[in-house]
């Protein structure tokens, strides 16, 4: 599996997460759902009645790309996050017995994700470095592991705008220049 056990273990104990799906006429739609990890795939739903949510609509008219995060943080001074985004291929809905008892769950194949911080370490000078991983067919390594060490929180002197306003292009909005509703 492309999962490391840390990560594994993370996924395991953490059974909270956000599905994001698109609809078909492109409109996306996140929401919060119980997840449950076998080790492979990653397993969404409940009772009958979860066919009619729109996560699972959009599934069934052919969205089967989605997007799945599990995180948490575990402390806000020292600031403490840590968690996994999952980028997956939804399959049609199973009728089986979940973490949220019997019921119909769809079973998302990872295809890429990224996690940081499993140690669960306070931020520091930069910020946590990601471990991006490729997952083939039923979570087995497509291609090589990729761990990014250059992520860095941009820091700015207090009372100056934001580094994003600097890389704004000129007529954009900025802190310096509000967008105006009519």
């Amino acid at each position: 599996m492309s999962f490391t056990d840390e990560e594994a273990a993370y996924l395991r104990e953490n059974p909270m997460g956000r599905l994001a799906t698109v609809a078909p006429d492109g409109s996306p739609d996140v929401v919060p759902v119980a997840v449950e990890f076998d080790g492979a795939y990653l397993w969404v739903g409940g009772g009958s009645a979860v066919t009619r949510t729109r996560k699972f609509r959009n599934v069934a008219a052919g969205g089967e790309k989605v997007a799945l995060v599990v995180d948490d943080t575990v402390s806000f001074a020292p600031f403490t996050a840590r968690g996994i985004r999952i980028y997956g291929a939804a399959e049609q809905p199973f009728e089986r017995v979940g973490m949220v008892g019997p019921g119909v769950y769809m079973r998302i194949a990872p295809t890429v994700s990224w996690s940081w911080n499993m140690a669960g370490e306070p931020v520091g000078e930069t910020w946590y470095a990601t471990r991006r991983a490729h997952h083939g067919r039923h979570g087995r390594p497509r291609r090589r592991e990729r761990t990014d060490q250059s992520s860095t929180m941009p820091t700015t002197a207090p009372g100056s705008p934001p580094a994003w306003a600097a890389r704004a292009p000129p007529g954009r909005h900025t802190p310096e220049r509000p967008r105006v509703r009519l």
